[in-house]
């Protein structure tokens, strides 16, 4: 079994993880700033950009499972602009983008529920709702056996090698030619530009 963090339209990394074996998504555990939980990495004319859903106080000694979502500004539509933005010349954002579109019409009190609308998006365009995981219902300590623990690697601050390098393994991104490849960036940047394709990419990275 592999234990995932809570994310955000996770990366591509992430994603891999749910086509490889069974999974739990990590929702008892406290909550951190800065994690992917409420930040989704994708890449627009400036370069890579953050959306990042905040988050009301107190949110310190707060299971991931209890964090809930601040509406001080309207986010919802900047994050959804800064998506159009990036991806409307994508090869497949008019055939995503209502379905997409769908998350930031929406409040959701708790950050979970919002996340895990997310998730239930990006599988369902990636044909793959079979695989959404459940949540965890009590805390899972990091030695126990038979798991795969990802909770500390899929993390922003977590220096690794990219993917790319690793498999070599790329695909076409909308500013290619003005950044080059920027690698594992969150899914949403693979199915604007693979589309249905993007099942073999993932299937690739698990291959290797």
């Amino acid at each position: 079994m592999i234990l995932l963090p809570l994310t955000y339209f996770g990366n591509i990394e992430y994603y891999s993880h749910l086509m490889e074996d069974e999974c739990r998504v990590e929702a008892c555990c406290s909550y951190e700033k800065q994690t992917y939980a409420n930040r989704c990495t994708i890449v627009g004319a400036n370069g890579v950009q953050n959306l990042t859903v905040p988050v009301a106080k107190p949110w310190h000694n707060v299971l991931v499972k209890d964090v809930r979502i601040a509406y001080d500004e309207d986010w919802q539509t900047m994050h959804w602009r800064a998506l159009r933005a990036a991806y409307n010349s994508s090869p497949f954002f008019e055939f995503y983008a209502d379905e997409l579109s769908v998350l930031y019409t929406r409040r959701y009190e708790f950050l979970v529920d919002f996340d895990r609308k997310a998730e239930e998006i990006a599988l369902s365009l990636l044909g793959l709702t079979h695989l959404t995981p459940r949540l965890t219902e009590d805390w899972m300590p990091d030695e126990k056996l038979g798991i795969k623990d990802y909770r500390n690697s899929l993390h922003p601050k977590k220096k690794v090698v990219p993917l790319h390098i690793i498999l070599g393994v790329e695909y076409y991104q909308v500013f290619t030619p003005k950044f080059g490849f920027i690698p594992n960036l969150s899914i949403i940047d693979l199915l604007m530009n693979m589309g249905n394709e993007s099942r073999i990419y993932l299937r690739k990275i698990i291959n290797k």
